[in-house]
């Protein structure tokens, strides 16, 4: 359920936000897209996978929170930055 809706509507409305204020397809606007993508997006999509997943286990808010804080930086680290350096190189 948390895939479908954060991969499905709320991915699709974010790209295409990024297409309306960056319509350029220069290496440079790609550049900045893919930054704003892992820095913007990157920690609610954590958030909606980490967080969500706690309380459809059946978790408090606050316990919920608290395990998003934990995961935020290993997560946004391995698919932010490893991943957006990988795609530079590919």
């Amino acid at each position: 359920a948390i895939g479908a809706f954060s991969n499905g509507m709320l991915l699709r409305n974010w790209y295409n936000i990024l297409d309306y204020l960056m319509p350029a397809r220069t290496k440079k606007t790609i550049a900045v897209k893919m930054v704003m993508d892992a820095f913007i997006w990157g920690p609610v999509c954590i958030l909606l996978a980490v967080g969500g997943g706690q309380v459809i286990t059946g978790k408090d808010l606050p316990t919920a929170w608290a395990k998003y804080k934990e995961e935020l930086n290993k997560c946004l680290f391995k698919n932010s930055i490893f991943f957006s350096l990988l795609y530079i190189f590919l």
